[in-house]
């Protein structure tokens, strides 16, 4: 699973692309009401917050890699 650290415009479309050809990948992002178009297509939206250390472990876990 790849793990996108951003869901703003540039996040989003890194993680739409791979959404869409099924390759797992998961976002992090405050709000998962905003993001919640990304989960039809295919990610997965992961409610979490980057300023707190134990909800990034938790967004980690599966990923293979990662892009902030």
């Amino acid at each position: 699973m790849i793990l996108v650290t951003t869901a703003g415009k540039v996040g989003t479309e890194a993680s739409r692309l791979p959404g869409k050809q099924g390759v797992p990948v998961r976002v992090i992002v405050r709000n998962a009401d905003k993001a919640a178009a990304l989960a039809t297509e295919g990610v997965d939206v992961f409610k979490g917050d980057l300023e707190i250390r134990a909800s990034i472990d938790a967004a980690m876990e599966a990923s293979r890699a990662w892009c902030s």
